[in-house]
């Protein structure tokens, strides 16, 4: 019984903690994105005055 509850909280803790790390890289990738569309925007801005941001 013991050992079943040991399982279930390593399990458990191990589902949360790669959950999060999910969500982490999921927001460092959003970021990155954010950061692409930025830099275009600029190098944009850079051949054409009318661009704005």
């Amino acid at each position: 019984m013991n050992d079943q509850k040991g399982v279930l909280k390593s399990t458990t803790t191990m589902f949360l903690l790669v959950g999060l790390v999910g969500i982490w890289m999921g927001g460092c990738e959003k970021l990155t994105q954010e950061q692409k569309v930025e830099k275009l925007i600029k190098k944009l801005q850079d051949q054409n005055v009318n661009v704005r941001m």
